[in-house]
């Protein structure tokens, strides 16, 4: 009876198990990224299906080593790459490429402000205090 028991235990943690998703620690890209391109950090938030709908537009800039469009640090949306670093180019999902010193529109919002320090955890990805330090937006899927 006892191993009868156990089995059907252990035959229920098995099927519950396969029911949930996948933790954050063994889904790839779960948390947000923080990339280094040739000295310049890219930051990249955590897949996310929800944005906020304000634009931000300038020049996508290196702000002391974080990339950010004219004065402002951004999270970028999952799935960004870095296709080069010389010039610093990224290819955002569905909306194509950005070259550093070209013009960009940034569909998302603020987090932080001027003169406002940005939390340094957001959504799991860690931003570091010298990006922190600018005011810092979030970046939508399918935004730019």
């Amino acid at each position: 009876m006892r191993r009868r028991t156990v089995l059907a235990a252990a035959g229920l943690a098995l099927l519950l198990a396969g029911c949930a998703g996948p933790d954050e620690a063994g889904q790839a890209g779960a948390a947000g990224e923080t990339i280094d391109a040739a000295g310049v950090t890219v930051l990249i938030g955590p897949p996310s299906e929800a944005a906020m709908t304000a634009l931000l537009s300038g020049e996508l800039t290196d702000l002391d080593g974080c990339l950010g469009v004219g004065e402002t640090v951004v999270i970028w949306p999952h799935g960004t790459v870095v296709e080069a670093t010389d010039p610093l180019t990224i290819a955002i999902p569905g909306d194509g490429r950005a070259r550093l010193g070209h013009s960009i529109e940034v569909g998302g919002g603020e987090i932080s402000g001027p003169g406002q320090s940005a939390p340094t955890d957001i959504a799991g990805l860690t931003i570091p205090a010298s990006c922190a330090e600018r005011a810092v937006w979030l970046a939508g899927p399918g935004s730019a």
